[in-house]
């Protein structure tokens, strides 16, 4: 895990990556679609973006566990006020820099691996956009963490990995920001949060 201000450009070294409690091939991997609209005067503007669920096949998981185990690139984040989870590591994947860039036409994949200090029957995921200090809400069809790779009930105690799927569509604007990923539980406290730095290009 590597954990603190992603921007402050320290590096600090990851311990050995925890053994993934759930099976890869429970999970299913959210497509979250961020739409910019652009900035104007009185701030940024964004449009509802869509989502869609991916649906795969036993051998396709196979790979894609294999592909995540040798392709994860933890990076460097802020934890932004996780009150009753642990992050372990945030994975980005393929993020071999920091901030994030991200390429137009592009899809990339995320993976938190956290650990719940509360037992939840369900969970809930939001993510916002930061742009000169302006909270953007990106909604998200599906916020459900309970089918993005997290075998719920949740229990406390337990080590879980919530997976995503990040596409950049080719109509971006090129510009930094950064993103707040949010997870809650069924009482509305913070499973985890954390924040980082990104770049379209």
């Amino acid at each position: 895990m590597r954990e603190g201000p992603p921007w402050d450009g320290g590096q600090k070294e990851a311990p050995p990556p925890p053994t993934p409690p759930q099976s890869y091939l429970d999970a299913a991997f959210c497509e979250v679609n961020l739409t910019f609209i652009g900035l104007g005067a009185r701030g940024l503007e964004a449009s509802r973006g869509g989502v869609a669920m991916a649906s795969f096949s036993i051998s396709v998981l196979l790979l894609l566990a294999l592909g995540v185990t040798a392709l994860a690139e933890p990076v460097r984040f802020l934890d932004c006020g996780s009150q009753v989870g642990k992050i372990e590591e945030v994975d980005v994947i393929p993020c071999s820099t920091q901030p994030c860039k991200l390429h137009k036409g592009e899809s990339y994949s995320v993976n938190v691996t956290f650990v719940s200090g509360v037992p939840s029957q369900n969970s809930t995921a939001l993510v916002h956009g930061i742009l000169m200090g302006i909270e953007v809400p990106f909604p998200i069809p599906q916020p459900d963490g309970c089918k993005c790779g997290i075998n719920c009930p949740i229990e406390k105690g337990k080590t879980y990995s919530y997976l995503n799927k990040l596409p950049v569509k080719s109509e971006y604007p090129k510009m930094k920001l950064v993103v707040k990923w949010t997870l809650l539980d069924d009482k509305k406290n913070t499973l985890f949060c954390w924040e980082i730095p990104i770049e379209i290009v």
